[in-house]
């Protein structure tokens, strides 16, 4: 039987005026479909009328009805799709792929927005109890509005108005796709226009912000994690995985992982265009890149997807960064620049969060910040906290976490 709810009184109109007539308070009971027979309604009923009749509330009417109960968490994620589809570039923020625009409900107003890092299996719990739950990492400044303190989730239940009008523009454009596009449009306004709709988890744990002094690598930690809800990921959930998108074709996305001309890459466009993160670049490669670009320089080519500016790709040197912020920290952080001068900016506001990665879908670094040159409104350096030392900090927490895994279950 479900809870029991207490409404307040009904008014319907007399016959001979307008003016409405209060009718009792009503007790509504809703219980599942061919659940309960008539005669346990009323003898139930009398006993909820003895209750409230000792609690001094009479003249209250109890009505039965068959109530089915609906799970308010809104449709799962979309799936990718072929590079033909017509929908294929404007659904790409409602699949699972890295670039997922993610925002706190009680920071929508704010420029908070950013991106989504990696996932991560839980494995076990804290106290070692099998778990089936998954995560995802972001920044600790998106995911939390006070970042000078950790956050761990103590309790039950959750602690882009989407671009409309832009698929509108594109339905004109494409005219021979309407039909498609105008069904996709539908399917987003129905499914994904209320807030509601697209409440994807809840945050489980942030990390203050911090510089690891103690620990001598002066690496900022700036991550938090937040369960993802069920409904919503696991019909599509694939990992830790990059849609190369549409805008780019296979050849030109290749072309961006040689450094130059008359040097190797070992990237292989991906099946599906979804390049799997499978592991980290491990420090050594950091400290010594093993390819060289156009002024024979050490360098990896890198890429990111992140929610400000989408698909990028940079230069990371081999350097690390020395970074004094306006508070007097001094941080040691991943330099990553733009792949070459004439190349778009590498990253922007509301791509904090994003994972940067190397053409062999290894993780480099988690993008937390950016310092821009002679005071432009771009960045002309990225920093990102590497991969590799982040995995050890999660681990901290959730040290039974399994990452890189390509399926919901393990």
């Amino acid at each position: 039987m479900s809870a029991t709810r207490l409404s307040t009184r009904f008014a319907s109109p007399t016959e001979r005026t307008t003016r409405s007539i209060l009718g009792p308070p009503v007790v509504w009971v809703g219980v599942p479909p061919s659940s309960t027979t008539p005669g346990i309604a009323h003898k139930v009923s009398q006993a909820i009328l003895v209750l409230l009749a000792e609690h001094g509330a009479e003249d209250v009417v109890v009505e039965w009805r068959e109530a089915v109960l609906s799970m308010f968490s809104g449709p799962p994620l979309m799936e990718v799709v072929r590079r033909g589809n017509p929908t294929s570039h404007v659904r790409h923020i409602f699949t699972p792929a890295l670039n997922i625009p993610i925002v706190t409900k009680e920071r929508e107003n704010e420029d908070s927005q950013g991106s989504v890092t990696l996932f991560f299996h839980e494995n076990k719990d804290k106290h070692g109890d099998p778990s089936d739950k998954v995560l995802a990492v972001s920044n600790s400044h998106v995911l939390r509005k006070n970042t000078m303190a950790d956050y761990s989730f103590k309790g039950a239940g959750a602690d882009k108005e989407e671009q409309l009008q832009e698929n509108r523009d594109l339905l004109r454009k494409e005219h021979k796709a309407i039909p498609e596009l105008e069904e996709f449009y539908a399917e987003v306004k129905r499914d994904w226009s209320d807030i509601g709709d697209r409440d994807i988890g809840h945050v489980r744990f942030t990390k203050a912000i911090t510089v690891d002094v103690a620990g001598g690598t002066r690496y900022t930690e700036d991550w938090g994690a937040f369960e993802v809800d069920e409904a919503k990921f696991r019909p599509q959930f694939e990992g830790t995985f990059v849609d190369l998108g549409t805008a780019l074709t296979r050849d030109a996305v290749t072309a961006m992982f040689y450094p130059r001309s008359d040097t190797r890459t070992a990237f292989k466009y991906p099946p599906e265009r979804k390049l799997r993160i499978r592991g980290v670049v491990p420090r050594e490669l950091l400290a010594k890149p093993d390819l060289v670009d156009n002024e024979n320089r050490p360098c990896l080519i890198v890429g990111k997807d992140g929610t400000g500016t989408g698909l990028t790709f940079g230069r990371y040197v081999g350097l690390e960064s020395f970074v004094c912020n306006d508070l007097g920290v001094e941080s040691m952080e991943l330099g990553v620049y733009s792949r070459s001068k004439h190349s778009p900016i590498f990253s922007y506001k509301g791509d904090s969060g994003a994972l940067i990665w190397d053409g062999n879908g290894r993780a480099v670094g988690q993008l937390h910040s950016g310092q821009s040159k002679d005071g432009l409104d771009s960045m002309h350096v990225t920093y990102a906290t590497p991969a590799w030392w982040l995995l050890e900090r999660i681990k901290l927490e959730f040290p039974h976490a399994v990452f890189f895994h390509d399926t919901w279950s393990l």
